[in-house]
C-alpha cells in the first residue's frame, strides 16, 4: 500500500491547477508539521518574513529538523519529497509555535504555511514523543477544553490576523482535534474565511 511520500512521487511534478487540492496534499503538511522547526521558521510574534522549504534546510541540521525519535526517517522522506516536489517546492512558512508545559501537562505546536495557489493551511501536530503530549491525550478523554484546545483558538485567531486570504485548518491525530475545536470556536468572521476543515484520523 502507498502512503503520501508515494503519492507525492506520482503526483508532485504537478501544480494545483493541473491537480486540485487534494486530501494527500492536507495530510502531507499536517505530517509536515511534526517537524522540528525550532530557529528556523519565524515565530507567531516575530513579525518577521516567511521561510520556504529550501530555505529551512539551509538554517538547520538534519539532527535538528527531525529530532522526534519516533517517526525521524519518515519525517526526512516527506520533507524531501515535499521539497523536490512542483506542489510545495515554494510553499512559505512562518508563525510557528512550539509549547511544552510539563507542570500543566500540555504539549501545543502549529505553524502557517503559504501556497502557491493562494491558499493558507493552519497545521496543528499532533501528539509528540513528550510525556506532557501524551498525559495531555489521556485528560482529552474525559476533560474539554484542555490547554491544547485552548491554545489552537489563540493561535488560530491571532495566525489568521496576521494575513489575508482564504484559510484551510487542519492537522493529523491529536491535530486534527485542535483544527476541529479551533475552527468551531475562532471569531465569527474569521470562520467565514475557512474554506475547509481536515481532521487526519483525529479524536
Amino acid at each position: 500500500m502507498g502512503n503520501v511520500v508515494d503519492y507525492l512521487k506520482e503526483y508532485g511534478r504537478k501544480s494545483f491547477l493541473e491537480r486540485p487540492f487534494s486530501d494527500e496534499d492536507s495530510l502531507a503538511i499536517a505530517q509536515l508539521s511534526y517537524i522540528k522547526f525550532d530557529n528556523t521558521v519565524p515565530g507567531l510574534l516575530e513579525g518577521k518574513a516567511s521561510v520556504s522549504l529550501a530555505q529551512i534546510r539551509c538554517l538547520a541540521s538534519d539532527e535538528e529538523l527531525f529530532a522526534d525519535t519516533l517517526f525521524a526517517e519518515e519525517n526526512k522522506a516527506l520533507y524531501d519529497a515535499m521539497c523536490e516536489s512542483r506542489r510545495f517546492r515554494t510553499m512559505k512558512t512562518n508563525f510557528y509555535v512550539n509549547r511544552i508545559d510539563l507542570e500543566k501537562p500540555s504539549q501545543f505546536s502549529a505553524v502557517t504555511c503559504f501556497l502557491e495557489n493562494g491558499f493558507i493551511y493552519i497545521a496543528f501536530r499532533g501528539t509528540d514523543e513528550t510525556i506532557a503530549g501524551w498525559r495531555e491525550d489521556f485528560e482529552m478523554a474525559c476533560h474539554m477544553p484542555v490547554k491544547c484546545q485552548e491554545l489552537s483558538v489563540e493561535y488560530l485567531n491571532l495566525a489568521a490576523s496576521k494575513c489575508d486570504g482564504e484559510l484551510i485548518v487542519g492537522g493529523h491525530s491529536k491535530g486534527g482535534n485542535l483544527a476541529v475545536y479551533a475552527a468551531l470556536f475562532c471569531g465569527a468572521a474569521l470562520q467565514k474565511r475557512i474554506l475547509a476543515v481536515w481532521s487526519n484520523d483525529g479524536p
